[in-house]
């Protein structure tokens, strides 16, 4: 990743919308702004899948498609 300085949240997307049954919370970006970190929180009625995961900083927000580096997956337990 790059130009995580200053990220403010993240979302997760799923069919182009966000799935508020996964969260991220304390988040604290790479002093270089190469990467993040963060606590996830999966609700159990979350659905099996991949999520675009999105990125807000001042800057502006990341992509809203598959790139390839931006996909997490939920899998059953």
């Amino acid at each position: 990743g790059a130009n995580f300085q200053g990220a403010t949240a993240i979302r997760f997307l799923r069919n182009g919308s966000a799935d508020t049954t996964l969260t991220a919370a304390s988040l604290v970006p790479a002093g270089d702004g190469t990467s993040l970190a963060f606590t996830l929180t999966i609700g159990g009625s979350a659905a099996v899948g991949p999520r675009i995961v999105q990125v807000i900083t001042p800057q502006g927000t990341s992509s809203t498609f598959d790139v390839g580096t931006n996909l997490f997956t939920v899998t059953t337990p």
